[in-house]
């Protein structure tokens, strides 16, 4: 097993900091008793709790920068390949490809990377309908919806309901969650009361600005 955590991308957020115009309107009008927080184990590491099929053997997840710079990698299972890094080569991908997880930070787009191995063969995971079949279906379970969250650039805080909030529903689940829209000058985030599918697609329930500072991340 091998990881390398660096500082990445909201993680190093803080949004225990209100926005400063008070004149705010707050778009999000939710009941939060109906909601659960995130709780760390829902989080860390989620690709680790997804389910998958008895013929993945072995998975690879991975975030890089534009630029080559590599800020999170984490493999589990048995490479049954030659060579380890027939399984997860992540240098031989293209660092502009994959799931966008954040843009702009520190002026780079980062992008996440899925690599499985299923029934032998090397699979890099590019979009969620691949997801899905990487999977076995539909989108219904916490860590299946968190990868999906954060391939779009949604981020969900741990023990704060207000930033991070989950409930079941029907079709699939209901999400309070924040995304970055400016890392500098201003710091923008804004919060989300978001609808994930069992496809997969995430429907947009009501936004509102959460956080704004005249500094740079």
């Amino acid at each position: 097993m091998k990881r390398i955590f660096m500082i990445f991308c909201l993680s190093i957020f803080v949004y225990s900091c209100s926005s400063d115009d008070d004149d705010m309107a707050n778009a999000i009008t939710v009941d939060f008793s109906e909601f659960k927080e995130f709780e760390e184990e829902d989080v860390q590491p989620y690709p680790r709790n997804i389910e998958y099929p008895s013929d993945v053997s072995f998975v690879g997840f991975a975030t890089r920068a534009e630029n080559g710079n590599l800020y999170f990698e984490e493999i589990f299972g048995d490479c049954d390949m030659p060579e380890p890094e027939d399984c997860f080569d992540i240098d031989a991908l293209d660092p502009r490809t994959g799931f966008q997880a954040c843009k702009g930070l520190y002026g780079y787009d980062c992008h996440d990377f899925l690599i499985a191995v299923r029934s032998g063969e090397v699979e890099v995971i590019n979009n969620i309908s691949e997801f899905r079949d990487l999977t076995g279906g539909e989108i219904d379970t916490l860590p299946e919806v968190l990868f999906v969250l954060r391939a779009d650039s949604f981020r969900v805080e741990t023990n704060n309901i207000e930033t991070g909030a989950y409930k079941e529903v029907n079709d699939g689940f209901e999400i309070i969650a924040t995304k970055l829209i400016s890392d500098c000058a201003p710091i923008v985030a804004n919060r989300y009361h978001l609808k994930v599918l069992h496809s997969g697609e995430i429907k947009v329930l009501a936004e509102e600005e959460y956080f704004r500072s005249e500094y740079c991340i």
